[in-house]
């Protein structure tokens, strides 16, 4: 399911991108701006793919612990509102009930 939804919003984007105004600019080649996007979709593949089977460890990879660390904010925010802010404004960040 996660390629089928990663090809869906890459096609997605890739169109926006393509007929957006605002990827239009003078100097720069009309396929450029699409060709830059998919480069960068595919280099973002490519590093989730070494982070899964050639760093394996979880626990010190910078990559996992952006997610893992970030779940825990996310869950925060339902359970403990009050130290989502705390959390994500650093306000008594270093407060041991934290």
């Amino acid at each position: 399911m996660e390629v089928v939804l990663t090809c869906i919003y890459t096609i997605f984007f890739y169109y926006i991108i393509r007929k957006g105004k605002f990827f239009k600019t003078e100097g720069v080649t009309v396929w450029l701006p699409g060709a830059l996007f998919l480069i960068k979709c595919m280099a973002g593949i490519l590093l989730g793919l070494l982070y899964t089977y050639y760093y394996t460890n979880y626990k010190d990879a910078d990559s996992f612990k952006f997610f893992t660390d970030s779940k825990i904010m996310f869950d925060t925010l339902t359970t403990r509102p009050g130290d989502f802010i705390r959390m994500l404004t650093g306000f008594q960040g270093k407060s041991p009930d934290l």
